[in-house]
């Protein structure tokens, strides 16, 4: 009996190990389970429906459980249809002998759908604004997935669910544009990753290892990834978004490689923030389109500057649509071709609170440097360089920590200097000057601020620009220090009135109110110990009123290339101004000039050999010289200018537009005609000449007009002169 016993336990124990070893490796086919998987498939979503063929039952021993297995069924929703391979669900034995929920997974694997059918299927359920813009912009592609979904003891569907799949030519319409792209995704546990992404797009490839999507709540999420290109070409109004690059900029497109890693919250509505780029670009060629008259004369410009080999490291914390508010670094460093010189730059730039600081660093060996103010211009071929520390505030300043120009032995080093947009100078704290210039001339100066005043003070000054740009300029409108108050103590050993001529010694004090020149007193002098008196002041009426007077006006008067061998003489001159009108009084008395190419012109179409040959030979002495004028922005009126001398007297008036056009008529006589004429007054002529009349009594008039590089000379005889001209003479005469 126990033998039996044992037979039947040891038969029973062998069919059941070949029931569980058929089911576990072979498996057995039912349609009992098609009920249970098409119930836990609404759990998915209810809107989906199955049909099933036969399934396929494995048992998994280890755990008590049965891998239910069904291939190709048909999964719809609707009128649309969703290709499936295999469904696979895990039930429990267990968990059905305790009357729980028996599923314990459901496990879905994909045919490949078409992109525009999943998109159908999404919207029945979850149809909104921004799933009817994908339907629009998505024209083709294919998508192949695979899911696992696991159920609690309640049978919900947990948090860890995981699917993923891969997108291949998924074809997007961006404006004008297709957008070609492949990746692989995964979903898990509310974390989307979209891994190992290619996209074309305007012919160029961008690629990514991984981009993360993490669900933070309900309408937000964290967004992070990478992203890089081989060289490709980019339109420059593409990025105006980012950076406003057209205005800077001649290329139409640019060759850029990249690298770049990023990181965003961006919400239900698909609005950004909390944006951060961290990018490497290689840009080939960066042609500048810097139109600033100032800055090409600074930098030599001719023809072009160009950035080559460009390598930037770009950092931005903020919306890149707003990039004035946002926070960016960006580090990067290219060869600088001015008119084919090459030179090394490299720069840093940081934007924080709308401030931008830059730091950079320019190589002077093949290009140079222009600095009119000084007449200064460096020298190729030194070891020299340019570095700008400086600032953009928000109100459009400029403000320089730092300028130091470093070119062999020249060193021109000045610290926070401010500047306008318009790239006027409204502050300094200090400069220190040691330079040789265009002139040959050691420059050797250096300007202090103590409090809110100046000092200019030095060894050797090249004034010559200074003071060209002082004398082309209403004295009235010369602006020092943009809109500041404030006072400029000048001490210079030697100062250049032009590459030949210089005084010594010249102390002066200068008074600014809102940057213009309110009190000016300079007093220096010349190697032979003749004083230049220079001052501006307000008179009771409050108009400015400018005096310059010296006994050695020669270096003054040698300026003007029209004059040629100006000696001797006395210069008074008186400027009256107020708000854009200025008239002025220049008086020389007791000069002589040998070379006027202009009076020799007319004296010679005049017939009056003899004194145009004094005036290029020995020269013709005045002994008076006084001119009237008025001055309204570029237009200078000369009510009249009148000369009289031994040999020539004449008189002139007219007007000449600054870079226009010059107009001007006169009267010019030889001393014998305004002797007879004089003479013949009666009792007045007795006593002023005498009786002695040379012979000829003539005189000529003349008119001077054109552009001033191109001006025509007329004359016309005349026998008579006017009594203005008269009244003048017997003026002088009677002096």
């Amino acid at each position: 009996m126990l033998k039996i016993i044992s037979k039947v336990l040891l038969l029973i124990l062998i069919i059941i190990t070949i029931l569980v070893s058929y089911l576990t490796f072979i498996g057995v086919k039912t349609e009992s389970f098609n009920y249970l998987i098409s119930e836990n498939i609404k759990k998915i979503d209810k809107n989906l429906n199955i049909e099933l063929n036969k399934v396929f039952l494995k048992l998994n021993p280890s755990n008590l459980s049965i891998s239910i297995v069904t291939e190709n069924p048909k999964l719809f929703s609707g009128k649309i249809n969703l290709k499936i391979k295999k469904i696979k669900t895990e039930f429990s034995v267990l968990s059905y002998i305790k009357n729980e929920p028996p599923i314990k997974s459901i496990n879905l694997n994909s045919d490949i759908n078409n992109i525009k059918s999943i998109l159908k299927y999404i919207r029945l359920f979850k149809d909104n604004f921004r799933m009817m813009l994908a339907s629009k912009f998505v024209q083709d592609g294919i998508i192949q997935t695979g899911m696992i979904f696991n159920f609690d003891k309640k049978g919900k569907i947990k948090n860890d669910y995981l699917i993923e799949g891969h997108v291949k030519n998924l074809k997007i319409k961006y404006s004008e544009n297709n957008l070609l792209t492949n990746f692989k995704f995964t979903l898990l546990n509310d974390q989307y990753s979209i891994i190992n992404s290619n996209t074309k797009f305007n012919n160029n490839l961008l690629e990514s290892q991984l981009i993360k999507i993490k669900k933070i709540n309900k309408k937000n999420y964290l967004v992070e990834g990478d992203v890089k290109s081989t060289e490709s070409k980019i339109l420059t109004k593409d990025l105006d978004n980012l950076f406003p690059l057209t205005k800077y900029l001649k290329n139409k497109d640019l060759k850029i490689s990249t690298s770049n890693r990023f990181k965003f919250n961006i919400n239900d509505k698909l609005k950004t923030k909390k944006f951060n780029l961290s990018s490497n670009l290689i840009i080939s060629d960066l042609d500048l389109n810097f139109v600033n008259s100032k800055l090409d004369k600074t930098l030599l410009v001719k023809k072009f500057i160009k950035l080559t080999n460009n390598k930037i490291n770009l950092n931005l914390d903020g919306n890149p649509k707003n990039i004035k508010e946002a926070k960016f670094k960006i580090n990067g460093n290219s060869n600088i071709i001015i008119d084919d010189k090459n030179d090394q730059i490299s720069y840093e730039i940081l934007q924080e609170d709308g401030i931008k600081k830059i730091n950079t660093n320019i190589g002077l060996i093949n290009n140079q440097i222009n600095i009119d103010l000084f007449n200064f211009t460096s020298k190729k071929n030194l070891d020299g360089f340019i570095k700008l520390d400086f600032e953009i505030l928000k109100d459009k300043i400029f403000k320089f920590k730092e300028i130091n120009l470093v070119n062999g032995n020249n060193r021109l080093i000045s610290n926070n200097l401010k500047l306008n947009n318009k790239l006027e100078l409204i502050d300094l704290e200090s400069a220190n000057l040691e330079f040789k210039n265009n002139h040959g001339l050691n420059n050797k100066i250096q300007i202090l601020k103590t409090k809110n005043n100046f000092i200019i003070k030095g060894e050797l000054l090249d004034g010559t620009s200074i003071i060209n740009k002082f004398l082309n300029e209403d004295n009235d409108k010369v602006n020092i220090l943009k809109g500041k108050n404030t006072k400029i103590n000048v001490k210079i050993k030697k100062l250049y009135l032009n590459k030949k001529d210089y005084v010594n010694n010249l102390d002066g004090k200068i008074t600014l109110r809102k940057g213009e020149i309110f009190d000016l007193d300079f007093l220096s002098y010349f190697p032979n110990k003749e004083a230049l008196i220079f001052n501006i002041k307000l008179n009771s009426e409050g108009n400015k009123v400018t005096t310059l007077t010296t006994n050695f006006p020669k270096p003054l008067v040698s300026r003007y290339k029209f004059i040629q061998g100006f000696e001797e003489g006395v210069l008074d001159l008186q400027t009256i101004s107020q708000n854009d009108i200025s008239d002025s009084t220049l008086i020389i008395d007791n000069f002589k000039v040998k070379k006027i190419p202009v009076l020799a012109k007319i004296l010679t179409l005049a017939s009056l050999q003899g004194i145009a040959d004094l005036l290029t030979g020995e020269g013709i002495r005045f002994t008076d010289f006084e001119m009237k004028s008025s001055k309204v922005n570029n237009l200078t009126t000369i009510e009249e200018i009148y000369a009289i001398g031994p040999a020539i007297s004449l008189m002139m008036e007219g007007y000449i537009e600054k870079d226009q056009v010059v107009s001007l008529r006169g009267t010019l006589v030889p001393a014998t005609t305004i002797n007879r004429t004089i003479s013949s007054i009666p009792l007045i002529g007795d006593i002023l000449v005498g009786k002695k009349v040379g012979e000829g009594v003539f005189g000529v008039s003349f008119k001077i007009k054109g552009h001033p590089n191109n001006l025509k000379t007329t004359v016309n005889p005349i026998k008579t002169l006017t009594p203005r001209f008269i009244t003048r003479t017997l003026e002088k005469i009677k002096n």
